[in-house]
């Protein structure tokens, strides 16, 4: 089930959030199934909580969100980091964009946000990004509900 994997995912990262002194809660409102390949879901978890111990200040927060709505589940990866202008968030996606050359990981290639837009894509899902500059991102991967059989 989804949201096991999801549980799991975070249950692995909770050592990394304890050494940092982050909080990382975990919020499951729904239980829905979704049309979803498991090994690139825990691709695309991993990076964007990768992503956000990166950005995320030391003692920060780092929180993931499952809800549904209609026939598409959420997964909500949410950091309280520096927040991303409307310009980065417009490029972020974008293969080999890193937001400030200068200041940015030198092992960093910039490949994997646009790679895992395009794992979501696979699956028939979408990710996108909100943020504002001192509060944070919140990146929301959308997914269509399984149905079932009747």
């Amino acid at each position: 089930m989804l949201t096991d994997v999801i549980a799991e995912i975070h249950c692995n990262y909770q050592e990394r959030a304890q050494a940092a002194h982050m909080k990382m809660p975990l919020e499951i409102t729904d239980r829905r199934k979704a049309l979803v390949d498991v090994s690139r879901l825990r691709q695309i978890l991993e990076k964007l909580l990768d992503n956000g111990f990166k950005y995320a200040a030391e003692e920060g927060y780092l929180g993931i969100c499952v809800l549904s709505e209609d026939e598409w589940t959420f997964i909500q990866v949410t950091d309280r980091g520096p927040g991303l202008n409307q310009e980065q968030q417009d490029n972020i996606f974008e293969s080999f964009y890193r937001q400030e050359p200068a200041r940015s990981d030198k092992k960093s290639l910039g490949l994997g946000l646009a790679f895992s837009r395009q794992l979501a894509e696979l699956m028939s899902g979408s990710l996108t990004v909100s943020s504002e500059i001192g509060q944070g991102c919140t990146f929301t991967l959308r997914f269509r509900e399984q149905m079932q059989n009747s």
